[in-house]
């Protein structure tokens, strides 16, 4: 099964990435091959990434996400998630915070993508609470 896919629909590029059932060096490995693929691309992307109950988020890979997304951050334009546990969602929260964005998590692939299309939505719409006070 090919864990990242590409395709465009309404004229944005989307690139999913199944990270379902795998390990530390597993997930490592696959998010620089999507930082491969986003930096190939001539524009922003949308992204969907895949994740299960058996996906474990260490210590390792979330600060290697952090710093990859950080580094190419104007890459991505809308970033969606499904299949989060609870303390994806968590784990979620806080990066959403670091990198200033609203990063989604949704239930369905479907509701990924409806949220990708609509045009009216966006990611910078993050709470005031988490917002980083400019002083």
């Amino acid at each position: 099964m090919e864990r990242i896919s590409k395709s465009i629909l309404e004229n944005k590029i989307i690139i999913e990435v199944n990270y379902a059932n795998l390990r530390e060096t597993q997930i490592i490995g696959l998010l620089n091959d999507f930082i491969s693929v986003i930096r190939s691309e001539q524009k922003p992307c949308n992204v969907i990434k895949y994740l299960n109950d058996k996906v474990f988020v260490t210590p390792a890979v979330y600060a290697f996400g952090k710093k990859i997304l950080k580094e190419n951050i104007e890459a991505i334009d809308k970033l969606c998630f499904v299949g989060l546990t609870s303390t994806h969602e968590m784990l979620l929260k806080g990066f959403n915070i670091f990198v200033q964005r609203n990063f989604r998590n949704f239930s369905t692939r479907q509701e990924a993508l409806n949220f990708i299309l609509e045009s009216t939505s966006n990611v910078y719409d993050l709470p005031d609470y988490y917002k980083k006070l400019k002083v």
